[in-house]
């Protein structure tokens, strides 16, 4: 009977969305007695009135999106970042830059190296700061 070899990888699409926004900002002179109601009015009405092509790009505001990954159709299409499993978890990177796996090899045991190392060192400083 023979043997089914199963992929051991697949491609699958990451789709990432954030939410950005624009605004615009004027100063209005107003009574001095203005109430909220009138305030939200003339908010509504500016809202209603201002161009949109006013508007400004807020750099600071940034929301996530609704994010997710699905198994795709079309398994033809190369892969623009791959990911694989390493000693510390899953690594990212650009397809382009994909190591071989004695690079990827070599660069885990270098990271687990420093880890090791850090480790000492803080050891060796708190022997040092508290004999």
């Amino acid at each position: 009977m023979p043997t089914e070899n199963k992929p051991t990888t697949k491609i699958v699409e990451v789709r990432l969305a954030a939410l950005t926004r624009v605004e615009y900002t004027e100063r209005v002179e107003v009574p001095a007695d203005i109430t909220a109601e009138e305030l939200q009015e003339l908010v509504n009405s500016r809202y209603r009135t201002v161009d949109g092509g006013e508007y400004y790009d807020d750099p600071e505001y940034w929301e996530r999106g609704t994010c997710y990954a699905t198994d795709t159709d079309d398994a033809s299409m190369a892969p623009t970042v791959k990911a694989f499993r390493t000693p510390h978890g899953l690594h990212i990177e650009r397809a382009d830059e994909v190591k071989s796996d004695e690079d990827q090899f070599a660069e885990a045991a270098h990271e687990d190296w420093q880890e090791a190392n850090d480790v000492q060192r803080q050891s060796d400083w708190k022997d040092r700061m508290y004999p």
